[in-house]
């Protein structure tokens, strides 16, 4: 496989990203190998497509999940971002069973030792895939209850017990493997990364794979060790448990470019089909609510970029914020993207549920495969109280010394710097955020900034609807801190209430209309053209409003331009101009 020693960059966008995607070629050409008809086929079949697998591995998709210190181009968090995205616009079931093997890696690429790290990265540049043995059937997302078992004998290691359901735990030639490690101090866990060449034919078994709603060709089954001699080498760092958890960090940000892909499908399809169809004596498109609903889908796609990017380039640029961070994007983006798959299939009407009719029903594959990404590293239920245990101490902790974090906020925002490269260190990974959220506390910061001054390109009446719904937003953070305090002045055990859940949620939205407001501040000058104008960040701002307040606020047709322009000229709907082969 081709690795070059740098990959190009245009502001945040790789060079090999856009490779990528030019040799993945038109979805909708049935002439090219991955092409929507064949997935559909596959899909039909519950089967794996391993034509466009193969594809995916001859135009080095597996070179995004190896770090660039050991020649793969996960060079920096975002080539992940928009490599995923090229992928997963096609079929979430090929970038899942890729998806499933970076998330088995990433505990040896934190933790690892040069050998591990080594013998790892030569077999994804071959093609391995693999799988993170992390739930147990019994026991679900309870890590600790973990059955699994690692027991040393006479200088030997032996692992008993099942995972299950896991990822590629059939098709993977490696998995990981969260296991309890008795100790004289009691129990603790350890994390083991095993390549099924290494083990003992008799020592492990496979659990058959479960049948899906969603991809259908996806391997998600278990496996089972009994009494299991494993390599002593293949034991990763130490204290498992929270090597488990920091990796989820990483892992949940990761998951948001397969929403992000599945939406930017799901709309072009819609619109393709919209704008050529005829109703009334004029396109369907033409209809003012759907006009309406299909700019509110482009809008949601447009706030969940803002909510993922900073999250991904945490990952290298502040790895302590993502106990928080990826959380809330965890959260917020499968949410906001099952949004834009609940809207377009109202729109579509009967055809949202026929396996056949515009891209060979490719919106039934859509809805079915995106519904499980708010499942998997987290459901969504998990993420949200994973916000809701930090969410008093980020919001007591005073904005003062975070106003000035210039540097952190080009850090994740800007376009044109670029993000830090990334070196896998897992103890850079913190468990909780320590009361610091830039994003969220710099709210104030940014509102300051927006009074200071307004870009030349935005129009005064685009500028004054802004102000106002910034105002509106200052008042809900206000309201949120006097309502989480409150709740914690009453309840010893607030942090766990279905209160704070709510909170939570409300949260999450403003840390959102935050990261849109911040992205704009720090890209409007040089960015300039459309972005600069702010008719997106209007409408965004719209739009969480209109979550907030669905009674108060009626989300418009700001954007509606940049949509259809995006949509004509080839591009990505992002804030960045990325080329697809359409």
């Amino acid at each position: 496989m081709d690795m070059p020693e740098s990959v190009v960059r245009r502001g945040g966008i790789g060079l090999r990203a856009e490779q990528l995607e030019l040799g993945l070629g038109d979805p909708n050409d049935t002439a090219n190998i991955f092409n929507y008809r064949q997935q559909v086929e596959c899909d039909e079949a519950s089967e794996l497509p391993e034509q466009a697998m193969s594809l995916m591995r001859k135009f080095g998709f597996p070179a995004f999940m190896i770090p660039a210190s050991l020649g793969g181009a996960l060079d920096r968090p975002e080539d992940v971002l928009w490599a995923g995205r090229v992928a997963a616009r096609r079929d979430l079931t090929v970038t899942l069973s890729f998806g499933s093997t970076l998330l088995a890696a990433m505990p040896v690429w934190l933790w690892g030792t040069a050998e591990q790290r080594t013998r790892l990265a030569q077999a994804l540049v071959s093609g391995s895939l693999g799988g993170f043995a992390i739930s147990e059937a019994e026991h679900g997302s309870d890590l600790m209850a973990s059955d699994a078992v690692l027991v040393s004998s006479a200088g030997k290691v032996f692992l008993s017990g099942a995972k299950w359901p896991i990822g590629n735990a059939t098709r993977g030639d490696f998995i990981t493997v969260l296991a309890r490690s008795p100790g004289a101090s009691g129990d603790g866990f350890s994390i083991v990364c095993l390549f099924k060449a290494d083990l003992p034919a008799d020592g492990w078994t496979n659990i058959p794979a479960v049948r899906l709603h969603g991809l259908r060709g996806f391997d998600l089954s278990g496996v089972k060790f009994s009494d299991c001699e494993i390599p002593p080498s293949a034991q990763i760092g130490r204290d498992g448990l929270k090597q488990t958890m920091k990796t989820l960090q990483v892992t949940r940000t990761m998951l948001a470019t397969f929403s992000l892909g599945s939406g930017d499908s799901a709309l072009r399809l819609a619109l393709a089909h919209l704008r050529s169809r005829e109703l009334y004596a004029k396109t369907a498109y033409d209809i003012p609510p759907i006009r309406r609903q299909l700019v509110g889908s482009y809008l949601d796609l447009l706030i969940a970029e803002c909510v993922a990017r900073p999250a991904f380039r945490a990952m290298s640029a502040l790895p302590g914020r993502l106990s928080l961070w990826s959380a809330i994007s965890k959260y917020l983006v499968p949410t906001l993207v099952e949004d834009v798959m609940a809207d377009v299939g109202e729109i579509l009407g009967a055809r949202k549920f026929m396996r056949e009719g515009p891209w060979y029903g490719m919106f039934q594959k859509l809805l079915r495969d995106n519904s499980v990404v708010s499942v998997f590293d987290g459901t969504t239920h998990v993420c949200v109280r994973a916000i809701a245990a930090q969410l008093s101490v980020v919001l007591e902790r005073s904005p003062k010394g975070i106003d000035e974090a210039g540097d952190a906020m080009a850090a994740v925002f800007s376009f044109s710097k670029g993000a830090v490269r990334w070196e896998p260190d897992g103890e850079k990974l913190q468990l909780t955020n320590r009361g610091v959220d830039e994003v969220g506390q710099n709210w104030r910061h940014a509102v300051t900034m927006l009074g200071a001054g307004s870009s030349a390109a935005v129009t005064s009446t685009t500028a004054a609807a802004i102000e106002l719904l910034v105002r509106e937003l200052d008042e809900e953070w206000g309201a949120l801190r006097k309502r989480v305090a409150g709740l914690r002045a009453a309840d010893p055990a607030f942090a766990s209430s279905a209160e704070m859940d709510d909170a939570s949620r409300m949260f999450s939205l403003l840390w959102a209309a935050s990261a849109c407001l911040q992205t704009w501040l720090v890209n409007r000058e040089e960015t300039g053209g459309d972005f600069g104008a702010g008719d997106w960040l209007l409408g965004c701002l719209q739009r969480i409003m209109h979550r907030i307040r669905p009674f108060d606020h009626v989300q418009g047709l700001a954007a509606e331009a940049d949509m259809l322009r995006r949509y004509d000229e080839g591009l990505m709907f992002s804030l960045e101009d990325f080329p697809i082969a359409r």
